[in-house]
């Protein structure tokens, strides 16, 4: 991110993207530390690999055997740190651009349709499987099902909203009053093993 400005929606796309990476990866290493696989282990053939969803998630690989508290606890404080600076530097790139005039698609959606930060948050966790497929095997192995490649209510929240009282706050963006339900932007789906 070397410029102060967004010249062509796709860096900025690129950059949001880049610091989605980086929450997802903060999302697998609170799963990996509280051994969320470990009664699976049997099938691991039906699971995809931590070393695939580290390099999918490139940005600061998670070490699965960072046990201790401590050593937990400053891991997190890392990664977090790191998409705080990243979602700061976006933000600013952002206000500077808008403020030279310059176009962004999802800024002009965010005020066509009302959304707030955590619909736009939302759309792009919707978005970044049709973009890269790869989203899709990250979805798959965070929900620790194959089938389940799509962005679910509960990954959403999972990812998106690190403390409870966030998590009670954001499930309001799904419920029909929601702009993202109202204008249709985003459909909530029944796949049988919850909505999609």
């Amino acid at each position: 991110m070397g410029s102060l400005y967004y010249y062509v929606a796709e860096d900025h796309f690129q950059d949001e993207l880049r610091w989605f990476n980086r929450i997802l990866a903060i999302q697998v290493f609170r799963l990996r530390q509280h051994n969320f696989y470990e009664d699976s282990k049997d099938f691991k053939s039906f699971f995809i690999a931590d070393k695939e969803i580290d390099n999918l998630l490139s940005t600061e690989p998670c070490d699965p055997n960072e046990t201790s508290g401590k050593e937990f606890e400053k891991k997190l404080n890392k990664l977090e740190l790191l998409a705080h600076e990243l979602r700061e530097a976006i933000d600013q790139r952002i206000r500077t651009s808008l403020a030279s005039n310059i176009f962004l698609p999802l800024d002009q959606l965010r005020k066509c349709f009302q959304l707030e930060e955590f619909h736009l948050r939302i759309l792009l966790a919707c978005l970044a499987p049709q973009i890269d497929g790869r989203y899709g095997k990250v979805f798959a192995y965070l929900q620790n099902d194959i089938n389940k490649t799509f962005a679910s209510e509960d990954l959403i929240l999972s990812v998106l909203s690190f403390k409870f009282r966030d998590r009670v706050k954001n499930i309001s963006a799904f419920s029909l009053t929601s702009p993202l339900i109202h204008y249709g932007l985003v459909e909530l789906v029944d796949l049988g093993g919850g909505s999609s």
